[in-house]
């Protein structure tokens, strides 16, 4: 899930772009704006950057893995060749 905060942060920097006669309707603006903001980054499966991080460092030791376990296959496969 995207992160509220975030999108709290994008709404309070659109508020304050606003002209002055707009900023009157600001308390329910924000909240209308926070609302479809974050309902749109939902239907957009975004993560946060740690999370794509965390994935980021799965994904390599994964593979790490998938590397060893590939070598010793080919290793095993090599003896019972041989045999």
């Amino acid at each position: 899930m995207f992160n509220t905060k975030t999108t709290q942060d994008l709404v309070k920097e659109f508020i304050a772009s606003l002209p002055p006669g707009l900023k009157s309707l600001s308390q329910e603006l924000q909240v209308h704006l926070s609302q479809c903001l974050q309902n749109f980054f939902n239907k957009m499966d975004l993560v946060t950057r740690e999370e794509f991080d965390i994935q980021t460092q799965v994904l390599a030791k994964t593979r790490l893995q998938l590397t060893r376990l590939e070598k010793e296959i080919k290793e095993l496969e090599e003896k019972l060749i041989q045999q």
